[in-house]
């Protein structure tokens, strides 16, 4: 009997594991649909339904909480360098051509220094549209835009 009872209480023992968990801060939002300048991705401000909104920019990646908010805070980049977007093409890019862009960055809360992870992934391609321009002189002027196709953006820590 006092064997069984030892070999019980080897198998019951609870096996703990260390494990890192990521918290979803802010997110994911959905990118798809959205339009920026002929700058593309890295020159856009994208605003989100619930009055957060995204702008990035070669250094200055932030979050913000909608304008008018009570407390407006941000997470931005820690290392605005770090803060880059990447592509798998090089430029010139071709117009209507698929471009996959991802961008990450360790960032920090405005005011309080809680540090966190901003990521996104999407897919755009650049178009061009014309118009009519001059004031005297009617021309068509043409310009750039870039279409997110799909993606999404995080804040975790």
């Amino acid at each position: 009997m006092k064997r069984l009872l030892i070999a019980v209480s080897i198998f019951t023992v609870p096996a703990f594991t260390a494990s890192a968990q990521t918290t979803t801060l802010f997110g994911p939002y959905d990118l798809t649909g959205m339009i920026c300048g002929s700058g593309g991705p890295s020159a856009c401000t994208f605003h989100f339904d619930d009055g957060f909104y995204w702008a990035t920019g070669q250094y200055a990646q932030y979050i913000f909480t909608p304008p008018g908010a009570i407390e407006s805070t941000g997470y931005f980049c820690s290392n605005p360098t770090s803060g880059a977007w990447t592509k798998n093409v090089s430029n010139p890019v071709p117009f209507n051509t698929p471009v996959n862009f991802t961008f990450t960055c360790p960032a920090v809360l405005l005011n309080s220094g809680h540090t966190a992870q901003m990521s996104a992934i999407l897919t755009a391609h650049k178009y061009q549209t014309s118009f009519v321009c001059g004031v005297k002189v009617h021309t068509i002027c043409h310009a750039t835009y870039w279409a997110v196709d799909e993606g999404t953006f995080t804040i975790t820590n």
